[in-house]
């Protein structure tokens, strides 16, 4: 039987990098997109995962069609700001579209921002801006939205402050949030790209948790008693993040003023998933706690 084949960009990055690997495991032919340069280690690895490692000029719609020729779906985890999201997002798609593949994943793997009004998340507003242009294509689209991806409990988020053992809180301590490992999502995105009947929208959460249930697991994975911590109402967000913005050097992927736009699209609630899609693909769902109990992960 013929493998179907999946073409991935981004696949040197962590997210993809884990597409291509659940690809692999399905028993995909998976194409890996790589810059001319790319680290060779980056390279050795996805090679190792059962990945053939297309080394082309990803500027160029012509070198990526020709290599999506035959592909069913293109899948992008590429991370960026408007030269990525944008600009070469669509020189991906352009090339996907000239060699007529059908289906498109957009990088997108994020909080539900399609239900937020344009201006309260840059990063994701640059998606929503890509979403437009994808739209008026005549390709089928299909984006995933996790939540926030639970390794990012080690970044500057102040879900869990680790020194002080707290879970630090905007609103109230009943609003849900979700958040999915990276690697169930990119699990669930492997499925879809072979799904030929995916959605235009798949939303789902490996954890969803109020901010006690967050302190729980942040306790449970590491062994220490995680206490919360009320720190205002949403609305003391705003101003800060116009503050942050003035210190802003506008070339950063996540800026003090970024994390505090996340922040405060979790504790309103704007951004929750619903309904949830989990059900879809067989999944096993990580908890949070399994997560954090692993540690603070090598590419963060």
């Amino acid at each position: 039987m013929d493998r179907e084949k999946v073409v991935v960009a981004g696949a040197t990055g962590a997210l993809g990098k884990m597409i291509c690997s659940h690809l692999a495991k399905l028993e995909a032919q998976c194409i890996a997109l790589a810059r001319e340069g790319s680290d060779a280690k980056d390279v050795r690895d996805l090679e190792g995962l059962g990945v053939t490692v297309a080394i082309i000029d990803t500027s160029s719609p012509v070198e990526i069609a020709k290599t999506c020729e035959g592909a069913v779906c293109v899948v992008s985890a590429l991370a960026g700001l408007r030269p990525v999201i944008i600009d070469a997002q669509k020189v991906l798609l352009e090339g996907a579209l000239t060699a007529g593949v059908p289906r498109f994943i957009p990088s997108d793997f994020a909080i539900d921002f399609y239900q937020m009004e344009e201006g309260r998340n840059r990063n994701l507003d640059l998606r929503r801006e890509f979403a437009q242009h994808l739209e008026g294509t005549a390709i089928a689209a299909t984006s995933i939205l996790n939540g926030l991806f639970a390794e990012y409990i080690f970044s500057e988020s102040p879900l869990v402050v680790f020194d002080h053992h707290k879970s630090i809180y905007f609103g109230s301590d009943d609003q849900q949030i979700d958040i999915t490992s990276m690697d169930n999502a990119a699990e669930y995105a492997a499925h879809a790209a072979l799904d030929d009947s995916a959605p235009r929208y798949l939303r789902i959460a490996g954890n969803v948790l109020t901010i006690d249930d967050v302190a729980d697991e942040a306790s449970a994975g590491t062994g220490d008693a995680f206490e919360t911590q009320w720190v205002g109402p949403v609305a003391t967000l705003k101003p800060m993040i116009e503050i942050a913005k003035w210190f802003d050097s506008g070339d950063q992927l996540y800026p003090a003023f970024q994390g505090m736009q996340y922040t405060e699209n979790l504790f309103s609630g704007d951004a929750k998933l619903d309904p949830l899609d989990n059900e879809r693909y067989p999944v096993d769902w990580t908890p949070l706690r399994e997560v954090i109990a692993r540690g603070k992960p090598d590419f963060m």
